[in-house]
């Protein structure tokens, strides 16, 4: 599979990079709201850099929502990702026939 060069969310496009200088910044992956970016650091395991993606993918949702506004602090939010992503993920790996038909228009 390759990897998507964006996603959309909300009324926003996000363009979807790898960004080398994450490394150095000691982050696997940044969401920006204001560029429209989901940056992820290369190198990732397949499967550790669908789990980031779709952890960033959170961010911009509750960014996008305006649900940033009911997290007092940032750890509040992250913590929350950090639980999400990869539980979403798995459900949605081994529920195909209910990705296709949540992806139904």
């Amino acid at each position: 599979m390759r990897f998507p060069s964006s996603v959309k969310i909300g009324a926003m496009r996000f363009a979807v990079r790898r960004a080398p200088h994450l490394a150095e910044l000691g982050k696997e992956a940044i969401t920006s709201a204001r560029t429209q970016e989901v940056l992820v650091q290369p190198g990732q395991a397949p499967s550790y850099e669908r789990d980031t993606i779709l952890h960033e993918i959170l961010h911009a949702v509750i960014a996008e929502t305006g649900l940033s506004a009911w997290f007092s602090d940032q750890d509040k939010e992250e913590e929350m990702v950090l639980v999400l992503a990869p539980a979403l993920l798995e459900v949605l790996r081994e529920n195909p026939a209910l990705v296709r038909y949540l992806c139904e228009k």
